[in-house]
């Protein structure tokens, strides 16, 4: 009987040979790369893996070929030279060995099981054109053996790849798989659901409502919208109805004829009109007058528009999509909102997840805006392990925007291209400390509430699955959904682990 690593080189031998068959006889190895790749990973002892094609225009990596990733995620992860193990590799052109993935501040999560990974540049006459992902669930899981043998297999596959005329037409394939909705950074299942929903509704016409706290990004989805749906060619125009009072705003929306106020001395285009054909989006829509409710139901009711100071009527076709931090329906119970506008621009309503709820994401996020930081300043700034793991576990009231601003902030004021915790702003800092913080403990108070709401759920549903042992009847005990359940077991790291530990 052969050693596992002698049968791991005549595997080797044998899928370097079938490569080579493949370059003779000049077959499309992108007919059979996915077969392909679980002979490479068998190979490797590895559970699981990718090979990712170079996009020279958008200077990024696409998922070709990958195990052990869903379809989703594999079209959602767009991964730029910089960012992660892959597009380090990808900006070095060098193999990067990670044996502990968790302690390396370069790794971005894909894949929850992933502990030790290896990223083969995949070059060919000393031009990148991918990179070769093996990855396990243990640590160290790779040694000098395998890494030599990876980049013996990258070559072959960098000459059939390159010399291939399909390589092209694979990387055409994968544009017609991607959409706009890519632009919407994370792979956390919540993001995941977000651009699943956004490709569904996009193409009607149907008027949507997004909902979600300031700093999550609603301008983004609602342009994402806009350039998925059959009205991409026309205009996108936005408008905030926070900030101007009721006769400035009705001006911005409908726009004005000269001589209509004082000051009014030539016709002004409204953003209705600007619109035309296209998209309008109304941001912060709760904060709009009461007034100014009533004309806005009427346009959407008859189409039509009246600029102000005159009573000639111009017919519009707009679609609405709305946004607001505030609960409508309870602006509606207040008074502050009417209903029947409420249910004319709330279709479909579409909720965006705070950052807090997507932790998964922070890393990614971070590492994208230093990476854009040292693109525009010419930098090579990168963030250490401690700073990552801060950033990862403070709550972010201001979302997506404040960790942008934060990761700026910190990128000017390091002077070493190394970002330590010592350079994040004292609020980060402090909020991480509080975190950490014991709930049992009665001389210390946990001010994060998320915390412990977490240790209380650990200690609900722990108790509930030594009671009854099946998620479907611990879903039922607690009064949630299945979904909800395994959404909360999936952010809930000492409770996942304490059914891994029971085999539950």
């Amino acid at each position: 009987m052969l050693s596992s690593s002698k049968q791991n080189e005549e595997n080797l031998e044998i899928i370097i040979e079938k490569i080579s068959k493949l370059i003779k006889e000049k077959k499309n190895i992108f007919d059979s790369i996915d077969e392909l790749l679980k002979e490479i990973l068998t190979c490797f002892n590895a559970t699981t893996g990718s090979i990712s094609l170079v996009n020279k225009k958008d200077k990024n990596l696409i998922i070709y070929s990958a195990v052990g990733i869903e379809k989703e995620k594999k079209i959602a992860a767009k991964l730029p030279f910089g960012i992660g193990l892959t597009g380090t590799a990808a900006t070095l052109q060098k193999t990067i060995y990670s044996p502990d993935v968790l302690k390396d501040p370069r790794y971005v999560k894909l894949i929850d099981s992933v502990v030790s990974e290896l990223a083969v540049p995949i070059l060919f006459s000393k031009e990148l054109i991918g990179i070769l992902n093996l990855e396990s669930n243990q640590k160290n899981s790779f040694d000098k053996k395998d890494i030599s043998r990876a980049d013996k297999l990258s070559k072959y596959l960098g000459k059939s790849l390159s010399s291939n005329i399909h390589y092209f037409q694979a990387l055409e394939k994968d544009k017609k798989e991607n959409d706009d909705v890519n632009s919407i950074l994370g792979y956390d299942a919540q993001i995941i659901f977000l651009k699943n929903r956004i490709r569904t509704v996009a193409p009607s016409d149907a008027s949507l409502l997004l909902l979600g706290e300031s700093g999550t990004g609603k301008e983004l989805i609602a342009k994402s919208l806009h350039l998925l749906s059959t009205r991409k060619d026309k205009p996108f125009v936005t408008l905030n109805c926070g900030s101007l009072n009721e006769n400035l705003l009705e001006s911005e929306m409908f726009g004005h004829v000269k001589g209509a106020f004082t000051g009014a001395d030539r016709n002004v285009v409204g953003r209705f009109e600007a619109a035309d054909g296209g998209t309008l989006f109304l941001d912060e829509i709760a904060e709009m007058p009461i007034g100014l409710q009533i004309k806005l139901l009427r346009v959407l009711q008859e189409g039509e528009i009246e600029r102000v100071g005159d009573y000639k009527k111009i017919k519009v076709n707009v679609r609405i999509i709305s946004a607001t931090h505030k609960d409508i329906p309870l602006e509606v119970e207040k008074g502050n909102f009417r209903n029947d506008l409420y249910f004319r621009i709330a279709v479909i309503p579409i909720r965006i997840p705070p950052l807090r709820e997507r932790r998964g994401d922070i890393a990614l996020l971070a590492h994208h805006f230093l990476l854009n930081f040292n693109r525009r300043y010419g930098k090579n700034k990168f963030f250490d392990s401690e700073t990552i793991e801060i950033l990862s576990r403070y709550s972010w009231s201001g979302n997506v925007r404040e960790l942008e601003n934060v990761v700026q902030y910190s990128a000017i004021i390091s002077t070493e291209d190394q970002i330590s915790p010592d350079v994040l702003p004292e609020s980060v800092v402090i909020g991480k400390r509080a975190d950490s913080l014991n709930l049992n403990d009665s001389k210390e108070i946990n001010f994060n509430l998320e915390k412990a709401i977490l240790e209380l759920e650990f200690k609900i549903l722990k108790e509930a699955f030594i009671k009854v042992k099946s998620q479907d009847k611990v879903a039922s005990l607690v009064g949630i959904s299945r979904g909800a359940l395994q959404y909360k077991i999936k952010n809930n790291l000492e409770l996942k682990n304490f059914l891994i530990k029971n085999n539950q």
